[in-house]
């Protein structure tokens, strides 16, 4: 069965579980499938989930004065169901209340919906202006937020930290809802004033409708929470809609994180290596350090996959600690054989970088071993160097003073233009693939090429094209100056046994590699 509702619509007996994209364009119609509704689920234990079961109905009051606050709720709460910072209405008046909408939901009457958010950004907040600050900008969020809530039947909750849940229980038009995220998303366009600071966070939603009579407060709130993460996952500040799909998504990416860790334990982690050629001459002149997951012999998962996983879950600094000391081994083992060894970069997480011990690992790693530090570079992408200019800055100096080299990695897919290179002290930039792909056939993205390759020569820095995969932008790269490149028609990845003998220079004279 399924059910035909126009956005427009008044909400008659059927209601069902939907999905849609961040931001959708509002279709003209939407078509509801009963499919989309499960039964509810054990508990998901993830890192900074709700679980289905237990939370809500076993949560107590911590809170017992209210601050003072506009965004205070009136005085029908007594104060174990306020939040002692922000003063809304808390995690406890909440349950109380989902718990009485839930009861009070009815199939011929409107929909029940909450849109569970938390925001962008906020842990930057803590770490750089401290838990002050956060506590101020918690407080200016709920105060933003009540503001836009002209509907008495719409109610805003602190739930925890930096969530927050709103409760819409007499919804007469699915249109509101999406109406009601880009009000949401709406308020953090403009910074808080935080400890005489501009924050700047954003807010990630998800929308859940009760569905089905069936569907407890616990589910609903689970729904909801699972539309927030979708949202994460979308790239934030943004709104999904639960769909039933993403509980699935949630039990795949719960097993793989659990996989993540045991690989980490059982150092299934490897590290292949990719050529880098100098386009002038032909030889190899450098190597890039790309992190495999094997098991049984098998790869197991592909990189694009399992490393933005490490990263969510805190799980990238122990994986790029791994890696490390593998580069550092194979290094010996060259040099043991008699290799002539060129230059090998290292990805870098924007968190192992940020907050890591990055220097000790290195340190340990390439420097205590007897390695000379010109043999290692450190990419960094563009957000983690534009995060904090000033601090990056400095970090940079501390691992350039070492001897090791720092490299901008994916130029061009960041948050700005690349005029910020005058700001940081780096060695060299890499282009991202996406940029190259587009120069056999379009002028443009040549164009765009070419500016970047000027702009950082001018700022006197070797420039890398990433993802070479045909002569002709070989060609067209040679005719722009850029110093090096990689790519599989250049050279594949292979691991360190194969290495020196699995790429030639000839590839960049015009015959493609044949290694695997």
């Amino acid at each position: 069965m399924s059910a035909t509702l126009s956005l427009d619509t008044p909400v008659c007996e059927h209601s069902y579980a939907m999905s849609t994209p961040p931001n959708p364009a509002v279709p003209t119609d939407l078509v509801l499938p009963a499919s989309a509704i499960v039964a509810p689920l054990s508990p998901i234990a993830d890192d900074g989930l709700i679980a289905v079961d237990g939370p809500i109905a076993e949560a107590t009051a911590a809170e017992s004065t209210p601050a003072a606050s506009s965004s205070a709720p009136s005085s029908k709460w007594d104060s174990t169901r306020l939040d002692a910072l922000t003063g809304l209405p808390n995690r406890v008046c909440f349950t109380e209340q989902l718990h009485r909408a839930v009861e009070a939901n009815r199939p011929e009457g409107p929909m029940l919906a909450l849109l569970f958010f938390d925001l962008d950004g906020f842990k930057f907040v803590n770490d750089s202006l401290g838990h002050q600050a956060g506590d101020e900008l918690l407080i200016q969020v709920g105060e933003r937020l009540n503001r836009i809530l002209v509907d008495p039947a719409e109610q805003l909750f602190r739930l925890a930290g930096d969530e927050f849940v709103i409760v819409a229980d007499r919804v007469e038009r699915l249109n509101q809802l999406p109406k009601l995220a880009e009000r949401i998303l709406a308020e953090f366009q403009d910074p808080f004033i935080v400890t005489n600071e501009k924050a700047f966070v954003g807010a990630s939603v998800g929308i859940a409708i009760r569905s089905n009579q069936g569907q407890s407060a616990e589910r609903l709130l689970h729904e909801a929470d699972a539309a927030m993460y979708q949202s994460k996952r979308n790239g934030r500040r943004c709104y999904s809609f639960y769909s039933a799909d993403l509980d699935q998504e949630h039990r795949r990416l719960f097993k793989l994180r659990g996989d993540i860790r045991d690989a980490i334990d059982q150092q299934e982690f490897t590290v292949h290596y990719q050529s880098v050629f100098d386009l002038a001459t032909g030889q190899r002149v450098g190597a890039e350090a790309l992190v495999r997951w094997f098991r049984d012999g098998q790869v197991y998962c592909q990189p694009e996959e399992f490393v933005g996983e490490a990263e969510k879950c805190g799980l990238i600094v122990p994986m790029s600690q791994q890696v490390i000391r593998q580069v550092s081994r194979d290094l010996l083992a060259w040099k043991a054989s008699g290799q002539t060894l060129v230059p090998v970069s290292i990805n870098i997480s924007a968190s192992h970088f940020r907050f890591g011990d990055l220097q000790d690992d290195l340190a340990s790693a390439f420097l205590f071993q007897g390695l000379p530090p010109q043999l290692i570079e450190i990419e960094l992408s563009e957000e983690a160097v534009l995060h904090d200019v000033k601090q990056s800055r400095q970090k940079i100096q501390a691992l350039q003073h070492m001897g090791f080299r720092v490299v901008v990695d994916d130029l061009g897919t960041g948050r700005s233009s690349i005029a910020y290179l005058q700001k940081v002290p780096v060695d060299a930039v890499k282009i991202d693939a996406s940029f190259i792909n587009d120069i056999e056939n379009s002028d443009f993205a040549l164009a765009v090429v070419d500016s970047m390759i000027r702009i950082a020569h001018t700022c006197g820095l070797r420039v890398v094209a990433e993802g070479v995969e045909t002569e002709v932008i070989r060609d067209h790269l040679r005719t722009l100056g850029c110093d090096h490149a990689q790519g599989f028609w250049l050279g594949k990845p292979c691991p360190a046994t194969e290495f020196y003998g699995a790429s030639s220079p000839a590839s960049v004279e015009g015959n493609p590699t044949t290694s695997t």
